[in-house]
């Protein structure tokens, strides 16, 4: 039928009226009786049918006078065998037109066409023929048929009165060279509605569409071409030949044979060299070409010149990127990260429209490994105009049969865990997303450059509701979120690399294909296919998308009255790394392992034993004898390594009889450390300085809340493609079918009715298996002779929903131990306490774009203490030595030159914590103030003691600590800046830490700097929270030291000199350079949680802490949540206030990076 092959998916049912045509033709036997009448079952006895076959060749004979195309048929009836023929009639080539040996015309003997790829993207063909003349041999033979590049059509099918094959002269026209009329009139035009409404065939075979109303018409067939009008009775092939052969026999025949393949299948051979300029186009013109036409696309409408790109190209890649950016961003065309809802990886309507984006990370990483920068180019514009027009020179729009590389049927999943993960920054080791999704909106979509062309017949109404229905899963039988792959954007990388390293078209698309298919974690299946039923366009098509399978199955019966001439069922055992898999022993659990062999593994077990019959709980197991690996039926949680190896070895060891003359284990230690300290000496003597001690790595159990679950991120990007996978290892209606080791074969009396993609089965299955798997038809082959048979090549599946009896429900990924322990060492060195306590950790959705949040899970049991008590004998940070290993610290470092933003982010977090706080986050905690008064201390880690502490001692270590930097009356050091510049008299340790902040984006005058800098922490220090806890508790507490032995529970302690009246109310209050909280008193089996935030803002440097960790209990004690503190900090480090008064004061150089990043 006429249809457009969007009605069509891999793996999509038949249509009912086609399962009607194969039940029909399996009635097609006969009855009989002994002496009585033969009877057909059906309408006609199948038994009795013929094939036919004809072959012709077009060739165009072009002249300065005139051109006209001529051509030679093999197998036709027009003339007499055995007597003489004119040479030319009309358009034909006769043969025998010298036949003094009254030799039969040539005839075709056999047929054989079979499609090749995954799924049949390209189809080879192989007629054999026997030519008896001679002259016809050398003089339409050879030329016409036997030479490479040689057009040929071949036409077959069954002998039916009711078929009446077509006239050759009345299909092709001397003017269409392209053959495009012949095509149209074979294959037929895709019929749409109207308004271009996409027409599709319903379930009995009818040709409908649907309005925008949603209303379903029948549509009549204009031009239903001729394969279609006699549907499942002939075939027409074309193509070029490849290949071909004769050989000369005893009887002076000529036996001959030709291979062909489609059109399309030229695309795909290209080769990439440097002679034909593919090589050079696809790497170093890629860009270039982009560029200069999008410069013709601005108000000047002019391109640049040869000069201005030659002087582009001598720039190294650093000025490049500089330029590059520019252009970009002048268009409107790159990213801009300007607030809190933007970040890497969104697309705005500019970008649609155009179908090109740049994306720069420079403005969100400080640092230099992660400033990376990445063009992206839409699938639909990298095809039309480097595919198709650069390459092809095919500049038509879509025609329907012409050689070209056409995605307009293609659609993708549209995955929300994708469209997060292309918004995280990436990881260090890790890149920006080969693939970028365009926002989920209807309205800008149909303003993009694919609305455009792919849907160019539609108003932008229609356009609308057609986009607005693909994304609600409503689109043509789809039931989840789709889109065309000609809007998905693509990494312009991605392509230059692939076309790089390939010699030729099809392994760069492949590379391609592969690319984007592993980058969305599986969601994306996508293959090569044949995009017409022509066969002369390459498509691409998802493999895991699928419209449902709760249509009936086509069922081939293969006991009695039967179709299936021949069948191949193969169920065989893995091969390679998968087949290795089977020697590590089975798991009949249902857990989900994350690793596409174990998992693929498990869905063998469909096969049974069945388990129905061995058990009627959900529970039930099957476990082959003899267990190699004892079960444990009271075990109760997975164990770490080390316990589950003394466990085992327990009666062993009892066994093993040692006398020590002094304590194993501290022996152990001791040498240990003798040993560190001899390398240390060794290596201080010489080399002249002193190396670095290293902490041991001692282990605990990683498994307890957390721990269990198998799904393992190892970064924010990984984690949302985690997330995504659910889809192809899911078990809803939507999920993706799995494909499973095994090979179905049948041939069948000869039809072209089913297609690649179309699935099957047999009524031979086992019965506890026969609902769960389905057949997809992966290739086709054809071969004629005195029949014709038609052999399906298909592969096993499982249908989505069936998945659930194999694998159990996958739970949301975690980080495991090993990845936070890693990200907290970014923060500060000195958590190496809290780092032996975690578990694991999951995310925590937030609002804001720029922000991740993951909740740790840690436990401070025995083994935890133990090992905290070894770690003080070799604590080097204070972390553990200082304060027990039971706190966690958020430690800021000294500000560095030009780091004002930084500060602006300190202090954003100390509002918010100092709020959080007032609003009760203290619980039932002491909390203890620790204020500096002429520095920054080295170490920040000072353990508690009673040594200069104001108010009441509560005895027992603080719940939390905060280190803070503040004036006192009348006092400067004499080394002080503020000394030098000033005299006495003036504020101290604050000062001096933010001092070096401003750097260069001050004038160089001393006193405009001071100015500046107390300008910022004057109105830092005004702010609510801050104003109120120095107030109540730092100037209060001072003066009152009685004055609190209540909730909140705090003492003061200052350091440095000071007098107890010392403490002034002070304008400029107090600068934190870190705060700690203590996370447990007690050995405790329980869970502790906490909060571990990521803080990427822009221009925010990355060497500095802008990760916190922030106990779940503090939090909860204020009913903050953790949307509520991030939004706090993030709105105070953008504080227009405070921006402006340091705009006041800055060059040039400031404000315009102030204006970068807040607008």
């Amino acid at each position: 039928m006429p249809i457009k092959f969007s009605e069509r998916a891999l793996g999509t049912p038949v249509s009912k009226y086609i399962r009607d045509i194969f039940k029909g033709l399996e009635t097609g036997g006969f009855t009989t009786n002994p002496l009585g009448e033969v009877k057909p079952k059906f309408e006609k006895y199948l038994g009795d049918n013929t094939t036919f076959a004809r072959m012709w060749s077009p060739l165009l004979i072009s002249s300065s006078v005139n051109q006209r195309i001529i051509y030679h048929t093999v197998n036709d009836n027009r003339n007499l065998d055995y007597a003489p023929n004119e040479t030319l009639t009309g358009n034909i080539v006769n043969e025998l037109n010298d036949n003094k040996y009254l030799n039969p015309k040539a005839g075709i003997t056999s047929i054989s066409s079979k499609t090749e790829g995954a799924y049949g993207a390209v189809r080879r063909t192989e007629v054999q023929f026997i030519v008896h003349n001679k002259t016809d041999f050398d003089t339409i033979y050879v030329p016409y048929f036997l030479k490479p590049n040689a057009t040929i059509v071949l036409d077959y099918g069954w002998s039916e009165k009711d078929i009446q094959l077509y006239n050759v002269d009345g299909v092709i026209d001397n003017a269409d060279l392209e053959l495009k009329g012949f095509k149209d009139f074979i294959y037929g035009i895709p019929k749409e509605g109207p308004n271009g409404e996409t027409g599709y065939v319903d379930g009995d075979g009818e040709l409908k569409y649907k309005t925008s109303e949603d209303v379903v018409t029948k549509l009549e067939f204009d031009k239903p071409g001729f394969v279609n009008q006699y549907k499942g009775k002939v075939n027409v092939e074309s193509g070029r030949v490849i290949d071909f052969n004769s050989k000369l026999n005893n009887q002076g025949s000529y036996e001959c044979s030709l291979t062909f393949i489609n059109e399309g299948a030229s695309l795909l051979d290209a080769t990439i060299t440097e002679e034909n300029g593919l090589k050079y186009l696809f790497t170093t013109q890629f860009e270039e070409i982009l560029i200069e036409l999008l410069s013709t696309q601005t108000k000047e409408g002019e391109s640049f010149s040869s000069d201005q790109f030659l002087q582009y190209d001598v720039l190294n890649a650093d000025s490049k990127k500089e330029v590059r950016e520019g252009f970009y961003k002048n268009l409107g065309l790159a990213s801009s990260l300007t607030g809190a809802t933007e970040t890497v990886g969104t697309l705005k309507e500019e970008n649609l429209k155009s179908g090109v984006f740049y994306q720069d990370t420079t403005l969100v990483f400080g640092k230099a490994s992660n400033q990376i920068d990445s063009g992206y180019i839409s699938y639909g514009l990298f095809e039309d105009l480097f595919l198709n027009a650069l390459v092809l020179e095919n500049l038509s729009e879509n025609q329907t049969h012409a050689v070209q590389y056409l995605s307009h049927d293609c659609f993708i999943s549209y995955d929300e865990n994708l469209l997060l993960r292309q918004k995280e920054l990436p990881a260090n080791d890790e890149g920006l997303s080969l693939f970028l999704y365009p926002p989920k909106s209807s309205e800008l979509l149909r303003k993009g450059y694919n609305s455009r062309t792919q849907f160019k017949s539609l108003t932008s109404e229609q356009t609308l509701k057609v986009y607005k229905d693909m994304l609600d899963g409503k689109h043509e039988g789809f039931s989840k979120s789709i889109l065309p792959i000609r809007d998905l954007f693509i990494s312009i990388k991605l392509i230059t690399k692939a076309f790089e390293g390939k010699q030729n078209i099809n392994d760069a698309l492949e590379n391609i294909i592969d690319g984007l298919n592993k980058d969305s974690y599986g969601v994306f299946k996508l293959k090569m296919i044949a995009a017409n039923e022509s066969y002369s366009a390459i498509g691409l098509a998802d493999v895991n998308l699928h419209k449902g399978y709760d249509n009936e199955t086509l069922t081939f019966d293969i006991t009695e009255n039967s179709i299936v001439s021949n069948i191949d069922f193969n169920y065989n055992s893995p091969k390679g790394d998968f087949a290795s898999m089977l020697a590590i022993g089975e798991d009949d659990s249902l857990d989900f392992f994350d690793d596409d062999d174990k998992d693929r593994l498990k869905f063998l077990s469909i096969f049974g034993p069945d388990k129905e019959e061995l058990g009627t709980v959900d529970d039930v197991r099957r476990i082959n004898l003899p267990l190699t690996k004892p079960d444990n039926p009271n075990k109760k949680e997975k164990l770490s390594n080390r316990n589950f190896k003394y466990e085992k070895a327990s009666k062993i060891l009892k066994k093993i009889k040692v006398s020590p003359k002094n304590n194993s284990k501290d022996k152990w230690v001791d040498k240990i450390n003798n040993l560190s300290s001899f390398k240390k000496n060794l290596a201080k003597t010489s080399s002249g300085t002193e190396e670095g001690t290293t902490t041991p790595k001692i282990s605990r159990p990683s498994g307890k809340a957390l721990a269990d679950k198998r799904l393992k991120a190892t970064s924010m990007q990984d984690y949302y493609g985690k997330l995504a996978k659910q889809f192809v290892y899911g078990s809803d209606d939507n999920s993706a079918p799995s494909i499973i080791p095994g090979d179905l074969s049948l041939t069948i009396y000869g039809n072209n009715y089913l297609q690649i993609g179309d699935l099957l089965t047999i009524n031979y299955l086992p019965k506890h298996i026969s609902d769960k798997i389905s057949y997809v038809i992966t290739a086709i082959e054809h071969k004629v002779d005195s029949k014709w048979e038609t052999t399906y090549s298909t592969r096993p599946f499982i249908k989505p929903t069936q998945k659930k009896t194999l694998i159990g429900k996958i739970e949301e990924p975690i980080f495991g131990k090993e990845v936070i322990v890693e990200e907290i060492k970014e923060t500060s060195p000195v958590n190496k306490g809290f780092e032996e306590s975690i578990v694991g950790a999951k995310v925590i959705k937030l609002e804001n774009n720029y922000v991740t949040a993951k909740l740790i899970e840690s436990i401070y049991d025995d083994e935890t203490f133990n090992t905290l008590t070894e770690l003080k004998k070799t604590d080097t940070t204070g972390g553990v030595k200082k304060l027990g290993g039971t706190y966690v610290i958020n430690q800021f470092e000294a500000m560095k030159e030009n780091s004002w933003l930084e500060y602006y982010f300190l202090s954003a977090v100390q509002t918010t914590v100092l709020d959080t706080w007032l609003k009760g986050g203290y619980g039932n905690e002491a909390t203890r103030v620790q204020l500096f008064t002429d520095k920054l201390p080295e170490d920040v880690s000072v353990l508690y003691n009673k040594n200069n502490v104001i108010g009441p001692d509560f005895g027992k270590p603080p719940g939390i600590i905060i280190n803070g930097l503040v004036e006192v009356e009348d006092y400067a050091p004499e080394d002080s800046y503020f000394f030098n510049l000033f005299g006495t008299d003036l504020p101290n340790a604050a000062k001096e830490y933010l001092t070096p902040a401003l750097g260069q984006f001050v004038k160089s005058d001393a006193k405009e700097k001071g100015i500046l800098i107390e300008n910022i922490l004057k109105y830092v220090a005004s702010r609510n929270a801050n104003k109120n806890f120095y107030d109540q508790y730092i100037e209060g507490l001072a003066s009152k030291p009685k004055m609190t032995n209540s909730n909140p529970l705090i003492e003061l302690k200052i350091s440095g000199d000071w007098k107890k009246e010392g403490i002034r109310q002070s304008q400029f209050g107090m600068t934190f350079s870190s705060f700690a909280f203590n996370m447990a008193s007690y050995s405790s089996t329980s869970s502790v949680f906490s909060y571990l935030m990521d803080f990427q803002l822009p221009l925010l440097s990355q060497t500095f802490s802008r990760k916190l960790i922030i106990p779940k209990w503090f939090l909860d004690n204020a009913k903050i949540t953790p949307n509520d503190f991030v939004n706090s900090v993030y709105k105070l480090y953008t504080d227009q206030t405070l921006i402006k008064s340091t705009q006041q004061r800055v060059i040039e150089k400031g404000t315009n990076i102030v204006h970068k990043l807040f607008g």
